[in-house]
């Protein structure tokens, strides 16, 4: 008998194959079909395991390659991250351009919490979610205020927030306390005017994790321009002398000259008007005049 082939050329071309097409295939010297649709789902397996068991790169560059399905050959290719890039940004920049977008207007994201499946957000909500917590723009360790006896202002939010905060005030470690779980080792010692309050942050991740941050609030200490970051200073005032006036006059008129002795008594009375200025404000530290805000500081 002879032997019988048929080559694929000579089969009918599909230009679209169904799932219920099947192929001819070998198995353990047999000859098997499978489905088209059996076929992709093997595809699928083996290609997710040949990128999931690829060993990982944070950061890609220019030369670093991706294949591609050439469409002009018919054939799997390479493409470079670089010519890659530059095709990508040649399709926006072809797009027709929009100088003002309006709130219906989509962008794309990748969905991580669904196997990172290309999706649509509008605008609007895209805002939304970037005002949810605007203090996310504020820099990771750099104090900043926040003035809640305006009405309407809210404070950093650490359960729905995008960031991890910290209020520069002692006593907040504590269970439902605003610092538990991000500060420990809380220290204060002093009295008022020179309290001295610190804690170290305990996140893990944050990149301040370990690092004792001053609890600026409890403190009240102020944030000043230096050329050596960290240096402490208390309240001072600039060194002077004070002015000692002696009013005398000479008398007049004849009489006896007599020798006679007494005491001298000094003494420092209180701060008076220079009858310019008004009545001096005293208090236990030299201030300026202020208002007070809490300050916080994103860890994370």
């Amino acid at each position: 008998m002879a032997d019988e082939r048929i080559e694929v050329e000579d089969l009918p071309s599909t230009s679209i194959p169904s799932v219920d097409h099947r192929v001819p295939a070998m198995l353990g010297g047999l000859t098997v079909y499978l489905t088209v649709a059996q076929i992709v789902e093997f595809a699928k397996d083996k290609l997710a395991g040949w990128f999931h068991g690829a060993p990982s790169k944070v950061t890609p560059v220019d030369a670093d390659e991706a294949p591609i399905y050439n469409s002009a050959g018919a054939v799997l290719g390479r493409v470079t991250f670089a010519n890659l890039f530059t095709w990508i940004g040649s399709k926006f920049h072809g797009l027709t351009a929009k100088a003002l977008p309006v709130s219906a207007d989509e962008i794309t994201v990748n969905d991580s919490a669904g196997t990172f499946v290309l999706k649509r957000v509008t605008l609007a909500n895209f805002f939304n979610w970037i005002i949810g917590d605007p203090f996310a723009f504020q820099p990771i360790g750099v104090p900043f205020p926040v003035n809640l006896g305006l009405a309407g202002i809210s404070t950093p939010n650490n359960t729905t927030g995008r960031g991890k905060y910290i209020l520069l005030t002692a006593g907040l470690t504590g269970v439902g306390g605003y610092n538990n779980g991000l500060l420990t080792s809380e220290s204060v010692t002093g009295s008022a005017p020179l309290v001295v309050a610190t804690a170290t942050v305990s996140l893990a991740g944050s990149a301040l994790n370990g690092v004792v941050v001053r609890l600026l609030n409890t403190e009240g200490r102020i944030m000043r321009p230096g050329t050596v970051a960290g240096t402490l200073q208390d309240d001072a005032v600039q060194g002077h002398r004070h002015q000692v006036l002696i009013e005398s006059s000479a008398p007049t008129g004849a009489g006896s000259v007599g020798g006679n002795s007494g005491t001298v008594t000094k003494t420092t009375g209180g701060p008076v008007t220079d009858g310019t200025n008004g009545t001096p404000r005293v208090d236990n530290e030299t201030r300026m005049r202020n208002v007070a805000a809490e300050y916080y500081m994103r860890i994370a």
